[in-house]
């Protein structure tokens, strides 16, 4: 009868002992995974209206997300996460008409390229 109080005793302590707050402060062994294209801000600020989607994927690459349902559609997409949580994203939406030329480009990567051109002194170009 002892050696089931004790086991028990033993496995209640075991249990307590794993705690997911205590589990939280060792470090994390999880890789870091970069998916999809990382843009070049300096390529993105190449893109003009009319460019073909030949050019504009030799400038770029090949985008991550072509939809077969809007062909005139590109998408590039930019996530780093570590430990499932997303740590930095960043996406790129290309539009282009019947043609097959640029019309619009849109998504936070234009929005981060104003501010660095912004942030550049007068007279030297954004890097």
């Amino acid at each position: 009868m002892n050696k089931s109080v004790y086991l028990a005793l033993a496995a209640c302590i075991g249990l307590a002992a794993c705690s997911t707050e205590r589990l939280a402060r060792f470090p994390s062994y999880k890789l870091t995974i970069v998916q999809g294209n990382e843009l070049d801000l300096q390529a993105v600020a190449s893109l003009h209206q009319g460019l073909s989607k030949e050019q504009v994927q030799h400038i770029l690459g090949t985008p991550l997300l072509r939809d077969p349902l809007h062909g005139n559609r590109w998408d590039y997409v930019f996530e780093v996460s570590r430990g499932g949580k997303v740590r930095e994203r960043k996406n790129l939406t290309l539009y282009f008409d019947a043609n097959d030329s640029l019309v619009k480009a849109e998504g936070d990567v234009l929005d981060e390229l104003r501010k660095q051109q912004q942030a550049a002194p007068a007279g030297q170009t954004a890097q």
